[in-house]
């Protein structure tokens, strides 16, 4: 396992990410409201460059599938958080890119 505590993107967001459940839908708050990955700080929302990511219950905390899948380890064993099933029209595919967004979608 890579040290992700040594990534630039680790800014101890342990501190409050610390036993959240996370679930991954899209991102449908209305315009102008926006949010950023917790960690990357990637857009979501009206005029961001990514539409779908993982949230918590409150939809307050957002992180992109790319730096939830980077963190995934930290975030679901050392930080105690779970992932909690999604519908199927959310389950998406994500291309290894650099924090663009773009998707296929499961056949």
């Amino acid at each position: 396992m890579k040290d992700m505590k040594n990534d630039w993107r680790y800014m101890k967001q342990d501190r409050y990410l610390h036993d959240m459940e996370f679930i991954f839908k899209q991102y449908d708050i209305p315009y102008p409201a926006h949010d950023h990955c917790e960690f990357c700080g990637i857009k979501f929302g009206a005029g961001g460059e990514i539409q779908k990511g993982y949230t918590d219950k409150t939809e307050y905390r957002w992180i992109c599938p790319q730096c939830f899948e980077d963190f995934k380890e930290l975030l679901l064993g050392e930080w105690h958080c779970s992932l909690l099933q999604s519908s199927k029209n959310d389950e998406v595919k994500f291309e290894q890119s650099e924090h663009k967004g773009e998707s296929i979608r499961d056949s």
